[in-house]
């Protein structure tokens, strides 16, 4: 075969197969599609046989040997046919998140912990909100695969314009970072989310990322406590369309060689978040994989009302390995900011 530079070295095996134009199913971590040798096989290809590695790796056809890159192999479907012309993908665009130097000081930081800090513990009907969904208020501290500091709380108005809710604190590097208001019966039109007032979102127990060489991640923080109940480290996407939460995600397992798994509501916005994962992970060599619940909406639906043996299948199947760093995270504890930062201050009630 004659030397063809890739101009493709990049792109998944997915993506190679979508600028075919043909059909193709997916095979644990590459493509099979029909080969464009059909000459070299006794049968035509009629059961396809050409796998599809993309990246560096390109093409293979067990059948009859051709193999090249991926450039080499759109090349031969545009020989073959004069009006062949390769799809063109057209990938989202990962959102630059830029620094904000007060948002990410130690003195923010230490501002929101002692907020966190003075605040109740949850009322009654928080509580049964939480039995509700099998999560109950005080397994915080029983979870490991959690950071510390991640007990959810009861809100009334210390942060200005949020009002009553449960308080869900984020914790990155063993610092608080940002939180999300819960509001428990929202009106009408109004959002059951709030979000810190000038925060951008983040990945939830992101130092999972950190501490496992394989993390789930869910669409929310309930499922994220479901994988945690089932010792499953996991980092949820609030609302999973957060781009810049999701471009925080892959940026961290990028720098561990972190693996991460999704786990996707069963509705079309769950599918439309895997894929946004998989295309992101793709961009920037991440390995990400999709672990679907066999039934109802989403983990924590399916959790609920699967039998023991079908939570171990589901554990036993995806579990992970054992942690990277089995130190514990450094804990930050507040200092006494309480007047000394107005800027951050004006940010709170």
């Amino acid at each position: 075969m004659a030397d063809f530079e890739d101009k493709y070295l990049t792109y998944a095996p997915v993506d190679i197969c979508e600028m075919l134009g043909q059909p193709y199913k997916r095979s644990g971590g590459y493509c099979v599609t029909a080969c464009y040798n059909v000459a070299g096989h006794k049968n035509g290809d009629r059961k396809p046989s050409m796998a599809v590695y993309g990246y560096e790796r390109g093409y293979y056809c067990f059948s009859c040997g051709v193999s090249g890159t991926n450039s080499w192999l759109l090349k031969q479907f545009d020989a073959r046919d004069e009006n062949y012309q390769p799809k063109v993908i057209v990938r989202p665009t990962m959102p630059v998140v830029e620094a904000n130097p007060l948002l990410e000081s130690s003195e923010y930081s230490d501002r929101l912990l002692a907020l966190y800090n003075s605040l109740p513990e949850l009322p009654q009907d928080a509580i049964e909100m939480l039995e509700a969904k099998a999560l109950f208020h005080d397994m915080f501290d029983d979870l490991s695969t959690l950071s510390p500091n991640m007990a959810w709380k009861w809100h009334t108005n210390q942060v200005r314009g949020w009002g009553a809710g449960v308080f869900i604190p984020y914790v990155q590097d063993g610092k608080m970072i940002t939180a999300r208001l819960r509001v428990l019966n929202p009106r009408e039109g109004s959002p059951r989310f709030l979000s810190m007032p000038g925060n951008t979102m983040h990945p939830y127990n992101m130092d999972a990322v950190t501490r496992y060489k394989t993390v789930f991640v869910t669409e929310g923080e309930t499922d994220c406590l479901t994988a945690a109940l089932l010792e499953l480290p996991a980092v949820a996407i609030p609302g999973a369309t957060s781009g810049k939460a999701i471009a925080r995600l892959i940026a961290r397992a990028q720098e561990y060689g972190t693996r991460l798994i999704v786990i996707p509501d069963n509705d079309d916005a769950g599918e439309a978040f895997a894929r946004r994962m998989q295309l992101a992970g793709a961009d920037f060599k991440v390995a990400v994989d999709i672990a679907r619940v066999p039934f109802k909406k989403d983990l924590n639906e399916w959790y609920k009302v699967a039998t023991g043996e079908q939570l171990t299948a589901f554990t036993t199947r995806w579990k992970p390995s054992s942690p990277k760093v089995k130190t514990p995270l450094a804990i930050v504890t507040p200092a006494d900011v309480a007047d000394q930062y107005p800027e951050i201050a004006r940010l709170f009630g």
